[in-house]
């Protein structure tokens, strides 16, 4: 049977047509698992930030902060949480200062959903790794 070019042109668009979101789907499953991978190796990293803070903080890592703070000397055990404050205050201040975050804010949950809900809707990639190491140093620190 002999079909008319119209007709041939019809399933050559049809198939096209599903051939490109097949293509779509592997591309946004690919996508997605690169997301994955990379937010998995940031969570990493932000574990290991903390640690090394802790570490430096207290001399010991947080699989055995009781221990460590019990033997820190009963000044350090006080001044090292007290010290996370002004290091978080100075890394924001100097952050406004140099021009790298200019809002100068500490974006927690609240001012994650603002932002994304007004215009233009995004956060800086600056001001997000300012914040992520903002909060390492206070976790780090001993903050809750």
């Amino acid at each position: 049977m002999v079909s008319s070019p119209s007709t041939r042109f019809q399933l050559w668009l049809k198939h096209s047509a599903q051939r490109a979101e097949a293509w779509t789907d592997i591309k946004l499953w690919s996508l997605a698992a690169l997301t994955g991978v990379m937010t998995g190796y940031g969570v990493v990293g932000f574990a290991m930030l903390i640690e090394f803070i802790t570490e430096q903080s207290y001399g010991t890592g947080s699989e055995n902060l009781a221990q460590g703070a019990r033997n820190l000397s009963a000044l350090r055990a006080f001044i090292v949480p007290i010290d996370g404050g002004p290091a978080v205050a100075i890394q924001l201040w100097l952050s406004r200062r140099i021009g790298i975050n200019p809002d100068i804010r500490c974006q927690g949950v609240a001012e994650v959903i603002e932002a994304r809900a007004r215009p233009p809707g995004a956060i800086t990639v600056r001001g997000g790794l300012i914040n992520t190491a903002v909060c390492a140093i206070a976790l780090g620190s001993g903050a809750s």
